[in-house]
């Protein structure tokens, strides 16, 4: 999955996911910045996502799988506007008996620039 976004093979990635998949975005506060309903709209959120940063890397440094959840969260790295980007995320996914993701919850943290190596 990860290595699909990085590729920005969204259309695959989302192939993955029910065709009523709830998802929200969160930035280190907690607060809610994005969220969609269905594949579609998904679909849509993750493509404007994926045009305005340019991923170097979005690698997954932990996934755990606990019943029917699993989550994850790595590092990313990349172009915002031209400007250098690092950060961490975090991935709550929720599978269905049909494999499908049907509820994916993301938290986003950009580290300061003196994080850099």
């Amino acid at each position: 999955m990860y290595d699909l976004y990085t590729q920005g093979d969204i259309k695959q990635l989302v192939s993955q996911l029910d065709d009523n998949v709830e998802y929200k975005l969160f930035n280190h506060k907690s607060v809610q910045q994005a969220s969609a309903v269905g594949r579609m709209a998904l679909q849509s959120l993750l493509r404007k996502k994926r045009d305005a940063i340019e991923l170097s890397q979005w690698v997954p440094n932990e996934l755990k799988a606990h019943g029917t959840t699993v989550n994850s969260s790595g590092i990313y790295r990349g172009l915002k506007n031209q400007v250098p980007i690092l950060g961490e995320w975090s991935h709550e996914l929720h599978v269905n008996a049909q494999g499908k993701i049907y509820k994916f919850v993301e938290k986003l943290y950009e580290l300061e620039e003196k994080y850099f190596d």
